[in-house]
């Protein structure tokens, strides 16, 4: 079981709701399609980058405050098991074989005429599969907890706004009324999320301010219009990324954390780390010592990365397992890397140390 952290997140007041804001399907404020919607909005790009995997971390974290799971654990989940499997697979392949009459140009062919191919044993192949599955399933249900706590938080804003008391009876009929736009929201691909672009309630008048667009907005309008609308009246979803854009706005709606304050790594609070290099430059602290800790977290957690990896390098380069790697290689490596801090020493740190911090260096 993930373990569940509470840690304080440094956010602002949560923005309170105005009585005439637009209702989408679930109760959002925003469609499932407004993704790049507003050019001034960066973390949209998030839900598509790495599969939306660093936005719904975040959004885990706002929301729950529960910290994504270690990179080892999750290199042994998606990488180093599946390899396995997959070596598995190919190491006890047996050659199986097949008569002429069904044989192509890519198997080989015995003296007989027939082919033969290499398959893997049933149970194997079934196992790997199944571990596919389970970690769709997984990812799944994650996601759609996330959806569902949103929408519950949503259900009782609306209430309090009205001065209503939560009735849980009630939201849990709510939800389960929802159930479906949940799990079509979180599918790995579907066009069955109802359109939603219009609000809910047309009687209302809605203070909408003009946005301007981008070539990034005006591009996903006349996307979304020419296609994604024209099937059915319905919306495509692929690999959550546009559910998880929602979310995501949501939450930052409702936590009133309306900038990009945290990481999506560390989740460190730019607040944090930021005094401790204003009062390098404010007082011209020329120290290394001192500039090297006034680093954030993530960039502490990618120099140890760098400093891991090139010590497995060199263990890799003296353990004389690929002819082609030795030792002078990882020298040259060395010497490459030591070319460029010497340029940023130059650049940087002998002339303009103060012009920039050795965290964004």
């Amino acid at each position: 079981a993930e373990a569940t952290i509470a840690i304080p997140v440094p956010t602002a007041e949560p923005t309170a709701a105005p009585a005439n804001r637009r209702l989408f399907r679930g109760g959002f404020s925003t469609s499932i399609c407004d993704i790049f919607r507003d050019p001034s909005r960066r973390t949209d790009c998030c839900a598509i980058a790495c599969c939306g995997v660093l936005s719904s971390d975040r959004n885990r974290y706002l929301l729950f405050g529960e910290l994504p799971p270690p990179l080892w654990r999750r290199l042994l989940m998606y990488l180093i098991i599946p390899a396995l499997f997959i070596a598995s697979l190919n190491y006890f392949s047996v050659e199986v074989t097949i008569p002429a009459s069904y044989g192509n140009d890519q198997q080989q062919q015995d003296d007989n005429g027939d082919t033969t191919t290499k398959v893997a044993p049933l149970p194997l192949r079934l196992a790997f599969y199944a571990y596919l599955i389970f970690l769709g399933i997984r990812g799944r249900i994650e996601k759609r907890k996330t959806r569902k706590e949103i929408m519950t938080k949503l259900y009782s804003e609306r209430a309090s706004a009205r001065g209503e008391e939560v009735d849980p009876n009630q939201m849990a009929r709510y939800l389960h009324q929802h159930r479906l736009d949940v799990v079509r929201a979180h599918s790995s691909y579907s066009c069955c999320y109802a359109r939603d672009d219009l609000p809910l309630d047309d009687n209302n008048m809605f203070e909408d301010g003009a946005v301007e667009e981008d070539f990034c907005s005006r591009f996903w309008d006349c996307l979304s219009k020419t296609f994604w609308s024209a099937c059915c009246g319905m919306w495509c979803q692929c690999y959550s990324a546009c559910a998880i854009a929602q979310e995501e706005r949501e939450i930052e709606r409702l936590t009133g954390n309306v900038e990009p304050k945290l990481d999506y790594i560390t989740f460190e609070p730019f607040s944090e780390y930021f005094p401790a290099i204003q009062h390098l430059n404010e007082n011209q602290i020329s120290s290394f010592k001192e500039h090297a800790r006034a680093i954030s977290k993530l960039s502490v957690n990618l120099l140890k990365n760098v400093a891991a990896f090139l010590a497995v390098l060199v263990l890799f380069a003296l353990s004389d397992i690929d002819k082609n790697f030795t030792f002078a290689n990882m020298i040259v490596l060395l010497l490459t890397l030591s070319q460029a801090f010497f340029l940023e020493y130059i650049i940087w740190w002998r002339w303009n140390r103060f012009d920039i911090s050795f965290d964004s260096v």
